[in-house]
């Protein structure tokens, strides 16, 4: 925080402190300022998370905060942004010392991997697992203290049946935006990432378990999609692979909407 955050602050303080202690205790001038330094290291607008966070705490949020509190609040709050720990990283990293593979990892991942690269080329395992995670840990700590969002990127593998598969899984989990899939995917395979892309929409937009009618009810939307284009026309077959990714996305929020009006 600057100095200039210090007013909103102390109001911010003050607010949740006569919350939490329905109006009996109000921090002195003393006391905000102590407050405040401990948690400068922070932007406003994480310290205002890390409040609201202490508030909303069915446990801590009983009592009138102190800094360790809120500090471990924000702790909270990094924790949970996308980075996956280091052992599932490894997990997914390792991945790419096999060229055929395409990996969707995130720009931590990336960069330990390079590092450890050179152990893992002399046939040292272990002694890379090891060069990694603490590679990662560290970049992970580093983002999280800055605030950085988590980023994913894909380093593509040469086999190309592997490749759509990879893209559309890291699609549906929501680590690529829609339509990467089918940008991404080989020249020769646009059409069956559509059709994964398609099976996996129908599988999460409808409680629809059985197989067949996934892959019926996908054929169907597929058929839509693509009916009158010449074959081979790829560009328009991907574009409209991106338009039923993000109707399919309206849609799911479109029902969440009209389930919690």
């Amino acid at each position: 925080m600057l100095e200039q955050d210090y007013d909103e602050f102390a109001e911010l303080l003050e607010g949740v402190s006569s919350l939490l202690s329905r109006g009996k205790y109000v921090p002195n001038p003393t006391n905000t300022a102590l407050f405040f330094r401990a948690l400068s290291r922070h932007p406003i607008e994480v310290v205002r998370s890390g409040f609201d966070a202490h508030v909303s705490d069915t446990v801590r949020g009983q009592y009138v905060p102190n800094p360790a509190d809120i500090l471990a609040q924000i702790e909270g709050l990094a924790a949970v942004d996308g980075r996956p720990g280091a052992e599932e990283a490894w997990a997914i990293a390792c991945r790419a010392a096999d060229e055929s593979e395409t990996v969707v990892w995130s720009e931590e991942m990336a960069q330990a991997w390079q590092m450890c690269q050179p152990v893992m080329q002399m046939g040292d395992e272990v002694g890379a697992r090891m060069a990694f995670k603490e590679s990662y840990a560290r970049q992970v700590e580093d983002a999280r203290r800055l605030r950085r969002p988590v980023s994913w990127s894909v380093s593509l593998g040469h086999d190309a049946s592997k490749r759509h598969t990879a893209l559309v899984k890291a699609e549906t989990m929501g680590l690529l935006g829609a339509g990467e899939a089918l940008r991404l995917a080989p020249p020769e395979e646009p059409e069956k990432t559509l059709t994964l892309l398609l099976e996996s929409c129908v599988k999460r937009d409808r409680e629809v378990t059985d197989s067949e009618e996934i892959k019926a009810r996908a054929a169907a939307l597929k058929s839509r999609l693509v009916r009158g284009m010449p074959d081979g026309t790829i560009s328009t077959v991907e574009r409209d692979g991106m338009n039923a990714v993000k109707a399919a996305t309206a849609a799911r929020v479109e029902a969440y909407e009209r389930g919690h009006a």
